[in-house]
């Protein structure tokens, strides 16, 4: 498929935000075609935009294609799937085969459709129960945070409890018997 070489750009750093730099999993590190959309996602945030193409579901390595893009000064370039596994990027006389993962390794997490009425609000209310289950897993504070569950205390909501956690990598400490607060 053809693209204008600075529009595509664009897109790609509309959603590089969300892209991990560093760590293991490496579908985190990748920008996610799909049908209508182009997204990333880095385990904590997600952005997807509004992103016509004709290319099959897939994911592909974020820093490199940019990195491609933005070292040439063609007007346009074309990108095309040669194989489940790889991709073909064209810009000008020069030619790049990048390896790329099938859709089914996408790791976005959100729903394809937003459910209709509020979206994730649900109340809270602060008893002392709960109060109390706060005090006990805010003691933990990591010296080097590297983890969004290094910043504050993570609530995992269950159909009739809340338990809230916090870790320091090395200390992890849940607060359990707290039950019936959403």
């Amino acid at each position: 498929m053809n693209f204008e070489r600075a529009a595509l750009i664009a897109a790609l750093e509309r959603v590089k935000p969300a892209l991990a730099s560093s760590g293991s999993i490496p579908e985190l590190k990748h920008i996610w075609v799909e049908e209508k959309h182009l997204s990333a996602y880095n385990g904590a945030l997600g952005i997807r935009i509004d992103w016509p193409n004709e290319l099959t579901e897939c994911g592909i390595p974020g820093a490199t294609l940019l990195g491609l893009l933005q070292s040439s000064s063609v007007k346009d370039v074309t990108l095309a799937q040669t194989a489940t596994t790889q991709c073909d990027l064209k810009m000008g006389r020069s030619s790049v085969t990048i390896p790329i993962f099938a859709g089914q390794h996408n790791p976005w997490p959100f729903p394809a459709k937003i459910p209709a009425g509020p979206v994730g609000i649900r109340s809270l209310t602060l008893t002392e129960a709960l109060l109390s289950g706060l005090k006990q897993v805010r003691l933990i504070k990591a010296s080097r945070p590297s983890m969004v569950e290094h910043w504050g205390v993570v609530l995992f909501p269950g159909k009739d409890d809340l338990v809230l956690y916090t870790t320091a990598l090395k200390t992890q400490l849940p607060a359990t018997g707290l039950h019936s607060f959403v």
